[in-house]
């Protein structure tokens, strides 16, 4: 897979979020925190080529990031009312960065949802029972856990009428979303796990849906 020239950043809310708009704006219910990291925001910047750079970058389209996180859950007009500092962003969010990409859209600013690929338990514990007859990597995979797999996990770029229309999609085309987010974690095909139906793939992936991608280029 040709490498992508876009990364993609999911904010996810923080429970600092959910205090930081409870203690400035008393008078409103924060949405619960379950509510406020389902389908997350999904922002595209340009390939960056270190953490550093990746962080300038997100510190200079924080304001725009941030006024679109609160006006989302707390409309425009109470939006306006708020100021928060790029300390402030930082606590209310957990940055997650994705440099695996694959555009399903004609042109990359196109693409206004995508979809991520993320590991189940359930393959971390095949990948811990293969490494079992290897004592190097499993001391290794011992210090690993799931959240450590989802790191850079698989994002498909695609607009959907309606989101419901991801799982038929996934079902059509699951062995090659498969092969693409396997080969960035091994190599070595031969040591893949057997998929051969979608109930295989579901068993070891399950799919987060994101309905906003929004452009900062």
């Amino acid at each position: 897979m040709k490498p992508s020239e876009w990364e993609v950043i999911i904010l996810k809310p923080t429970p600092v979020f959910q205090a930081f708009i409870a203690a400035q704006c008393p008078d409103i219910d924060a949405p619960d925190l379950k509510t406020l990291q389902t389908d997350c925001t999904a922002y595209a910047i340009p390939k960056q080529a270190n953490d550093e750079e990746t962080l300038n970058t997100i510190e200079s389209h924080f304001k725009l990031m941030f006024h679109h996180e609160l006006s989302r859950w707390l409309g425009d007009e109470v939006e306006h009312e708020i100021k928060g500092s790029f300390l402030d962003f930082l606590c209310c969010f957990k940055f997650e960065l994705h440099s695996q990409v694959v555009l399903l859209e004609d042109d990359f600013s196109k693409g206004k949802q995508m979809f991520c690929v993320r590991p189940r338990s359930v393959l971390l514990k095949w990948m811990k029972s293969i490494a079992e007859e290897h004592s190097d990597l499993t001391a290794v995979l011992e210090r690993v856990n799931v959240s450590h797999l989802a790191e850079n996990a698989t994002v498909v770029v695609k607009n959907f009428i309606q989101p419901s229309e991801v799982k038929g999609f996934v079902r059509a085309y699951y062995p090659a979303i498969y092969e693409v987010e396997m080969s960035r974690m091994c190599d070595q095909v031969e040591q893949w796990p057997a998929i051969n139906t979608y109930q295989d793939f579901a068993r070891y992936f399950t799919i987060d849906i994101h309905t906003q991608l929004i452009h900062l280029h």
